[in-house]
Formats: structure tokens, sequence, C-alpha cells
């Protein structure tokens, strides 16, 4: 079943709009949601949206997201929201940032949500800073 919601005037196609959140790495529920209260996309009866909205309008469509998926599938949505990331942590160390708390703090200024949709802390962007390291590594090995 494909849910629709009508938007000044013209039908948005949801299970395509979270699938586009989830390939620029906004997996968790909150963050879908802050993002989609950002693109002013009304929730499905008209409103805006919440954690308990998205999770109710996932669960109807099928898409389950997370849960139940295993940790194949999370490992997966983690290396998609680093390789999506990847490009501002490139323009920040150009800018001369280079500590995990300056770029916490710059991500956070720039509005870009955390892992789980909240604030970027130093450990969060240490656990980003890895995961690009082990993401570079692995490309390196499939070039050669």
């Amino acid at each position: 079943m494909i849910r629709k919601t009508q938007t000044k005037g013209f039908t948005v196609d949801l299970a395509a709009i979270f699938e586009e959140l989830r390939e620029t790495g906004i997996v968790s529920r909150n963050a879908m949601a802050k993002e989609l209260n950002r693109r002013q996309i009304p929730a499905v009866r008209g409103g805006r949206w919440h954690l308990t909205t998205v999770q109710r309008v996932i669960a109807s469509m099928g898409m389950l997201g997370n849960r139940g998926r295993g940790p194949e599938a999370n490992a997966r949505d983690a290396d998609r929201r680093a390789e999506a990331l990847g490009a501002e942590v490139t323009k920040l160390r150009a800018q001369g940032i280079n500590t995990t708390k300056a770029m916490a703090r710059e991500l956070n200024a720039l509005g870009i949500p955390g892992p789980r949709g909240g604030a970027w802390y130093p450990t969060t962007v240490h656990r980003l800073l890895k995961r690009l390291e082990s993401i570079e590594v692995s490309q390196r090995l499939q070039a050669e």
C-alpha cells in the first residue's frame, strides 16, 4: 500500500520520501520527523510530524526501518549516514576544524541532525570519523 499525503494542492508519495531520507543517512524516526517538518510536509492528517506519527506511517507501509532487520542492516544504515556526511567532514577539515569537539559544535551550528536525530557530541563525531576511515579502507581494498 502506498501512503500519500495532500500538500498545498498536490499529493506527496511518502514511501519515496522515507526512502530518500534513508538514502541521505536520516534513519532514526526522530530525525525523519524533524526533517519532514523542516521541509514543511504535513503529516497524514495535516498536522506536524512526531516520532509516533512516523512510526505509524512506516508500520502501515510495511517499512520496518531498523527494528528486526539485524546488525548488518543497521551497519549499512550507519555507513550510508557516514557517507552522506563525508563531504561535510572534509569541508570542516579544510576550514581547520579538526577536533571532535569543534566538529560537533560546527555540525550542531549547521543544523545537521546527529545519528539519532539529536545533537552531535565529541563521541558521536569520533564514531563517525572511525566509520568513514573504515569505509575508505574497504573501498581501497576493493579497488585493488
